[in-house]
């Protein structure tokens, strides 16, 4: 996990807020404990930890995207995301149109 948060470019305290955040139990003494193999955490705390992680590392995902150029249906925020509507399908197409 503390690879995860390297790549995530938290410190430990960013990464303890987003875990005390979403309902972790653990200080930060508990959290550098646990990253660094020093002490064993319970599975509950660990999931918590997990999700903080995973919703940083999803935040800098989207944080790199790239807009498409042609209008499409805008997505919350006004970027554009030309998947946000399915295109028609072959069956949607009515013979002589």
């Amino acid at each position: 996990m503390d690879a995860a948060r390297v790549h995530a470019e938290l410190t430990l305290e960013a990464l303890w807020l987003r875990y005390a955040a979403l309902t972790g139990s653990g200080d930060l003494f508990d959290v550098d404990g646990y990253l660094a193999g020093l002490m064993p955490w319970e599975t509950g705390q660990q999931d918590v930890l997990a999700l903080a992680l995973n919703e940083a590392l999803a935040d800098g995902y989207r944080a790199h995207r790239v807009d498409y150029c042609s209008p499409t249906t805008s997505a919350p925020g006004g970027s554009r995301d030309r998947w946000a509507t399915a295109p028609p399908s072959v069956t949607d197409a009515r013979p002589g149109t």
